[in-house]
C-alpha cells in the first residue's frame, strides 16, 4: 500500500493535519499522530 502524503494543513491551535491516499487523515499535536480512517487492518 501506498500512503502517500496528498494534502497538509496547520489549524488555527497549530495542530497539522495530513491528508494521506491510502490511511485517510492524521493530525500532529506537536507530540502524538493521532490516525482517523475507516481502513481497517486484518
Amino acid at each position: 500500500m501506498n500512503n502517500s502524503v496528498r494534502s497538509i494543513l496547520e489549524d488555527k491551535d497549530g495542530n497539522l493535519w495530513f491528508g494521506t491516499r491510502c490511511f485517510g487523515l492524521s493530525r500532529f499535536d506537536g507530540k502524538t499522530f493521532t490516525t482517523f480512517s475507516e481502513y481497517k487492518e486484518e
